[in-house]
């Protein structure tokens, strides 16, 4: 569920989707249909570059669209890293786990490493997870490190499915359930094409990669007014503060190695708005359906 929240995604014979046109985009932007093929990104300019990566950021009502040309990347065994700065005084300068270092305090890192090792993790202490169901509500174990600035942990995202449930006439308890939401799937989101999968998270065709983030897992309250959520510590609650914009850096661990160089940044900012923008599309269900009631008398 690194994608879009299931209960949000329409379903029936219809789709409406952010974007004046498929996926993307607001005001002039020309259409980007997910699926790999970097050629609709030809009119940008990457926000920040090295020797190895380049990476080019979009945004519409639903997503963080992000592009990153790569240069000698094998994704079923090296990894590329992508660190997001979204909030300012708080956030990891290194991950301990995976031996990286930021010019930025990180406040989510997103893994690309193959199929099933690809995903986003969010600095313990801006994990909203951790905060409601920990330190709030008491559901699940406290861990005092991560109430720390720049502890250097990156959490996997979960999503609560269930809290504990105790049936007391079979004497059963049922134990707090969780899923990890910020797993990312590969695949193909361009609804034109044979492959489509609307889950689609990430794309990855020759060293090239495409990615969409929902501003959710961003932690972004309200995407049109620039709302994201503040210091759960110091507020004590989850309570919303302006964001201007995020600082995005990308850097590549080859096999059994780390990424030797600190991973650079550039600033992406993105406009708010009043009205959102969407199209509609007819889903492979309307045809189907179509076809069926030629055969009814």
């Amino acid at each position: 569920l690194g994608h879009s929240p299931v209960y949000l995604r329409p379903g029936a014979l219809a789709a409406a989707a952010a974007g004046a046109d498929y996926c993307c985009w607001r005001f002039a932007w020309p259409a980007v249909r997910f699926d790999g093929d970097i050629s609709d990104w030809s009119a940008d300019t990457p926000i920040i570059a090295s020797e190895n990566t380049s990476l080019y950021i979009k945004s519409d009502e639903k997503y963080l669209y992000i592009m990153v040309k790569t240069k000698d990347y094998d994704f079923q065994h090296d990894t590329l890293y992508i660190s997001i700065d979204t909030i300012q005084g708080q956030g990891n300068l290194v991950s301990k786990s995976d031996n990286l270092s930021f010019e930025r305090p990180a406040d989510f890192l997103i893994q690309l490493n193959s199929e099933k090792k690809s995903k986003i993790m969010v600095d313990s202490y801006y994990d909203s997870f951790y905060y409601l169901y920990a330190e709030k509500l008491q559901m699940i174990e406290k861990n005092d490190e991560y109430r720390k600035k720049g502890n250097g942990t990156f959490n996997p995202m979960y999503h609560c499915l269930s809290r504990e449930i105790y049936f007391p006439e079979d004497k059963i308890t049922v134990p707090f359930s969780k899923y990890e939401t910020g797993k990312l799937v590969i695949g193909d989101a361009n609804p034109d094409h044979k492959n489509y999968n609307s889950l689609t998270d990430f794309s990855v065709k020759n060293e090239n990669i495409e990615i969409r983030i929902p501003w959710q897992l961003l932690n972004v309250m309200d995407p049109s007014t620039k709302s994201i959520m503040g210091d759960f510590y110091k507020n004590k609650s989850i309570k919303a503060e302006k964001a201007n914009g995020i600082y995005i850096g990308a850097g590549i661990s080859k096999k059994d190695l780390a990424c030797e160089e600190t991973i650079k940044m550039g600033y992406y900012e993105w406009n708010g708005w009043d009205m959102p923008s969407y199209h509609e599309r007819l889903k492979p269900s309307y045809y189907m359906l179509k076809d069926a009631f030629k055969d009814l008398k």
